[in-house]
């Protein structure tokens, strides 16, 4: 039978997502298990093992006994899983059952002759273990020593006051200290210096951190499992362990791809290209492994972690970029350099997840240039962990500024003064500067007080931060600022701001052809969407709940609400009613201002439903909703204060009652957009959109024509 024909009956030989029991399987770390057998030998109580997650902890644990052969010694592996919020007789009384357990199933030993203690016996008097079972065990293993195995031991040093830490780790430290015969090789996943109660306990047993697997190591477990079977050119072991550097889980989850590809394709070799081509494959198999390997660091490390990965990206595509220095790039994207940023780079090197680049240590020094160990991590981080999408975790760092954040949202929601909420957020970016909520808000909250210059500098970083959320306020303040320089007369520095919004929309028209203004919002209504009578009605989902009627006469219904197609003029009265269609004009113009970025999205992504693939029509949409949710952001923080600020009597005259519907109006045109993948669905948020651009304009005019009115009838116009 060829290789082919016997790998096609043959399950795949790697194994991934449980530790490795079978001594055949099992490859490398002759190193470790001599440390091991010679501080036994020395008379080692405790021998601490330690390394990253899926280094293999637990397979080194379980091959002890296997590679560790001493006589005087039976070592017994033990899992601590589960225990940490258990009492101390229940993890004694485990301990005992598992112990006896695995002696018997083990060894030909008398050990059916050795009574467990009970629960209530334990708990009445935790001695019985020690005095009672443990002289049992001694006895049945002739006289021998009992080392115990002991897997996820750093699950104990979480833990509360007066629970399992307080009693067990005291415990199994009389154990150590009285019993001659007992020893304990406790292994963690965490760094040492995490687990102050561990070490306090330990501090002077030796350790040993597992790491990378050496080279010919790595060799024999990508070539071993499958010999005979399938064969690996030296060329594809080469980029195996390129993308691997020898860590024993990602080697085995590359080798299961390429098993799996060879055996499908009837293919007994494996080369260079195979190993490229699995890559995502592998990616995908290994997804637990590599979110459970990520998960487990700090923040700004896995911020840190993230950039080296993007930097390293950005070097492969541009090599004049070649600097990949992390903190550079993290300042690149709107991030302030603080000081656990700027010691991530070095503890995530200590740690064994990045390399440290070789160059003159003067350069070093001055910005630190690193690698990830891991290629194929890199290719994961930059895939499922990009940076712009990372750095936002940064927000999570400090409970204290979060909680006045949200404080701050409250503000907002009880129409407090804009200075009050704004003293706020500069308290929350005092405590974290890279709370980029806080930093938009403060932004926006500076653009409405019309403090442009320094809306421009907020701005300009929140941009670096969300470039497509952040575009339209950017550009507005942009625009702000320059005017208000103009009006100053300072020429030049209001030609850099225009400057700026060309870098940014270089078809902008109105920044081309006038510098010297912003153009004011145009105050005629335009032609609807709906360019014929038509009557439709359409339901979400098919619930009646929620329906939007498009009537004969060109306008709409829905909630109970009709948007006419032509609405009527009104005169003012008197005095105060005009300075209230002030006050609705320059609410409208506002709302208006940002409303019609998402007016302009509308029209991108009908264009996209069109001609374009799903994945451009899932991002116009995308961006769609975004500026839909820069104009909500907007009537939650102003718009009601604002319109309730109006006479009441004023506030009941129908132009001006629609205008208070407008927040229902976005959100019905937000679930709409939602389902803007079928056609009918579209036409309601082009229907939608236009109604209240339409009803936007038309107050604008409306406006207008009453102060003109009101002018003219004073003999000023």
């Amino acid at each position: 039978m060829n290789m082919a024909a016997s790998m096609a009956l043959q399950g795949n030989p790697y194994i991934i997502g449980r530790p490795i029991y079978e001594p055949e399987y099992f490859f490398g770390r002759e190193d470790l298990f001599s440390f091991i057998q010679d501080n036994l030998k020395m008379g080692a109580k405790v021998i601490l093992l330690h390394g990253q997650r899926r280094i293999g902890k637990s397979s080194v644990l379980n091959q002890i006994p296997n590679f560790v052969q001493l006589e005087q010694f039976f070592c017994v592996p033990l899992s601590l899983e589960g225990k940490s919020q258990k009492l101390l007789s229940d993890i004694l009384y485990d301990l005992a059952l598992d112990i006896k357990d695995y002696l018997i199933d083990t060894f030909d030993l008398p050990f059916a002759q050795v009574t467990l203690p009970s629960k209530k016996d334990l708990e009445e008097n935790p001695q019985v273990f020690n005095e009672n079972f443990l002289p049992q065990v001694y006895e049945a293993m002739g006289g021998k020593n009992l080392v115990l195995l002991l897997d996820e031991f750093d699950v104990l040093d979480d833990y509360s006051k007066d629970t399992t830490v307080t009693h067990f780790f005291r415990y199994l430290k009389s154990l150590i200290d009285e019993q001659e015969k007992f020893f304990i090789i406790p292994v963690v996943g965490r760094r040492l210096d995490d687990m102050p109660n561990l070490l306090h306990l330990f501090h002077q047993a030796p350790y040993q951190r597992i790491g990378l697997l050496q080279e010919q190591s790595a060799k024999r477990l990508i070539t071993k499992p499958a010999q005979g079977v399938l064969e690996y050119l030296p060329s594809a072991i080469q980029a195996i362990l390129e993308l691997s550097a020898g860590h024993p889980y990602f080697t085995q989850v590359i080798c299961f791809a390429l098993f799996s590809k060879a055996r499908d394709e009837g293919r007994a070799q494996v080369t260079c290209e195979d190993v490229e081509s699995v890559v995502d494959k592998a990616i995908e198999i290994g997804e637990a492994g590599l979110a459970w390997f990520y998960d487990g660091l700090p923040i700004p490390e896995r911020v840190v972690f993230s950039a080296v990965a993007e930097a390293q990206q950005i070097v492969a595509r541009k090599a004049e970029l070649a600097e990949g220095k992390p903190l550079k790039l993290l300042q690149e994207y709107g991030v302030v350099p603080t000081e656990s940023l700027k010691q991530s780079g070095e503890k995530l090197v200590e740690w064994g997840f990045l390399d440290l680049a070789e160059e003159p240590e003067l350069l070093r020094a001055r910005r630190p240039t690193y690698t990830v160990k891991i290629e194929l991590v890199r290719r994961w981080l930059v895939k499922q962990h990009p940076l712009h999408r990372e750095i936002w975790e940064l927000e999570k760092l400090d409970l204290e500024a979060h909680r006045i954040y949200e404080e701050a949202l409250g503000l907002q929601q009880q129409s407090y003064r804009l200075s009050d909420e704004l003293k706020l957020y500069e308290q929350v970016l005092e405590i974290n500067p890279n709370h980029f909520s806080a930093l938009l808000n403060r932004a926006e909250i500076c653009f409405e007080l019309k403090e442009f210059q320094k809306a421009v500098e907020l701005y300009t970083r929140a941009f670096q931060v969300d470039p497509v959320r952040n575009q339209d306020g950017f550009v507005q303040s942009l625009l702000s600022y320059g005017q208000e320089l103009m009006q100053q007369g300072e020429l030049n520095r209001a030609k850099q701001q225009f400057a700026k919004v060309l870098e940014i929309e270089p078809e902008n028209v109105q920044v081309r052809e006038q510098l010297e203004k912003v153009e004011a919002p145009i105050l005629r209504p335009r032609s609807s969407f709906v360019k014929e009578p038509v009557t439709q009605e359409y339901s979400i989902g098919g619930s009646s709940d929620l329906q939007v009627q498009v009537l004969e006469d060109g306008s709409i219904q829905f909630l109970g609400i009709k948007v006419p197609y032509y609405l009527p003029g009104i005169k003012a009265a008197s005095l105060k009613e005009v300075e209230a269609w002030v006050k609705v004009q320059s609410l409208a113009e506002n709302f208006y201002s940002k409303f019609f970025p998402f007016v302009r999205r509308v029209i991108h992504l009908e264009n996209v439903l069109k001609r374009g693939t799903y994945a451009e029509k899932a991002e116009q949409q995308y961006q769609a909703s975004i500026y839909l949710e820069y104009s909500e952001r907007y009537i939650t923080r102003n718009f009601y204060r604002e319109f309730n600020q109006l006479p009441e009597t004023f506030r009941q005259v129908e132009l001006i009652e629609l205008i208070g519907y407008l927040p229902k109006f976005i959100q019905v045109l937000k679930r709409y957009l939602c389902l803007a993948d079928e056609k009918h669905d579209f036409e309601i948020v082009k229907i939608l959109t236009e109604k209240i651009r339409e009803l936007l304009l038309y107050v604008i005019h409306v406006a207008n024509l009453v102060v003109e009115d009101h002018l003219r009838r004073k003999g000023n116009l």
